[in-house]
């Protein structure tokens, strides 16, 4: 089967977060039983230290995909793309699937008009961006007129939505209200790149943190909806107890959020035990993840939770709120603390510190979390899911 990928953006540009590090290992995925191409543009290249692409000529991508990179202009979270749409336009007629990864960005809806257009059945990965929090996070009013003008229209079309939790699916049909054809295909998060860990200490001795300190870890972009003043007040009431505690936040900055967090921080008075940590290439992030003591992501909505996964591959307990999409599934298996969010953070800190007397516990989480992302988030656990997803695609072709 051909299929095309079309993406806004596209590893290594690492500063978008956890949709980057999946479209790649999809495509990893595919190439095992198919030929892949990706259309992309330069989005978040310059803030992830890339160089310079290649405009308008294939190279070669990920296990013997193809990759073209398109110019985009202005807004970068619009990524309008002319060049993106006159190619596919042009070329889509040639592929027997596309993958359209998103939703509000010009590129998709390019992609979408062009599949209807040509009459070529396509499948969108959200990746989070149609929860209701999502949508009323960043640009509401103009999402919601997209969402009358277009939007509902390239939904309705495409051949599958694949939601990447059954969370997911559940409320997003539920707010939107119009029949999406879910599928489910959890994230892939391949297992082998985790397999030679860096050595314990790395990342300590670089920020000078005390051997003797419990670190607690958020690992993902500095984003209002990652929920991070929870983390910052449960750190405040642990560091009141006495425990020498110390938050590491890794991450890049989104839209100037971090001088929020910093503020927040000054505040409670914890300067000295939160360190910021900046946006990290996956193996140096390693380094954080081994360090760590306690995994933490009390977001407000997270779709999947990528970084989740990352951790416990790392033998890294994980605290999530029960918005984090895999939170189902780990309060099920056993293999995660779930905690719902509350104004003080009072929840949080509790689990916190059942965790952090409990080393016995937080043992045997990192051993059966670890275990249980292998058994269900590795590419040979989701490649059996992923063809069935392209199978049940295939047929349903748009009108346009």
């Amino acid at each position: 089967m051909r299929i095309l990928q079309v993406s806004p953006a596209y590893f290594p540009a690492i500063s978008i977060g956890g949709p980057i590090f999946s479209t790649l290992a999809l495509a990893k995925v595919l190439c095992r039983d198919h030929d892949v191409d990706t259309v992309t543009t330069q989005l978040g290249m310059r803030q992830s230290n890339c160089r310079a692409p290649r405009y308008d000529h294939f190279e070669p991508g990920a296990c013997g995909s193809r990759l073209l990179y398109k110019r985009y202009y202005g807004y970068p979270n619009l990524t309008f793309s002319p060049g993106t749409m006159a190619w596919l336009l042009k070329k889509v007629e040639h592929y027997d699937l596309a993958i359209l990864h998103g939703v509000w960005n010009f590129p998709i809806g390019a992609a979408a008009f062009a599949c209807q257009w040509h009459h070529v059945p396509y499948v969108i990965f959200p990746h989070g961006t149609l929860y209701r929090e999502t949508i009323d996070l960043r640009s509401a009013r103009a999402k919601r007129l997209m969402l009358r003008l277009y939007v509902r229209r390239m939904l309705e079309h495409a051949a599958r939505i694949a939601f990447t939790t059954n969370d997911e699916a559940r409320q997003v049909t539920g707010h939107l209200g119009f029949n999406l054809r879910p599928f489910i295909v959890p994230n892939i998060v391949e297992a082998s790149d985790f397999v030679r860990l860096p050595p314990r200490g790395l990342f300590r001795a670089r920020h000078n943190i005390d051997a003797t300190a419990e670190v607690l870890l958020h690992y993902g972009r500095i984003t209002r909806k990652k929920g991070l003043e929870f983390a910052v007040k449960a750190l405040a009431a642990l560091r009141r107890q006495g425990r020498n505690v110390v938050l590491a936040i890794v991450g890049g900055d989104d839209d100037g959020y971090k001088a929020k967090v910093q503020a927040m921080v000054a505040d409670l008075r914890v300067e000295d035990a939160v360190i910021f940590a900046g946006l990290l290439g996956r193996e140096e992030g390693k380094t954080a993840l081994v360090d760590a003591d306690i995994f933490v992501l009390p977001s407000h909505s997270e779709n999947f939770g990528m970084a989740v996964v990352e951790a416990m591959l790392c033998r890294l307990p994980v605290v999530v709120s029960e918005n984090v999409g895999l939170a189902e599934d780990l309060a099920r298996a056993d293999v995660g603390v779930v905690i719902r969010l509350d104004p003080d953070a009072g929840a949080l800190t509790q689990a916190l510190t059942a965790l952090l007397d409990n080393k016995t516990r937080r043992e045997s989480l990192a051993i059966r979390g670890r275990q249980f992302a292998i058994e269900n988030y590795d590419g040979d656990a989701v490649r059996s899911q992923v063809n069935e997803l392209l199978n049940s695609a295939i047929g349903k072709v748009p009108r346009f």
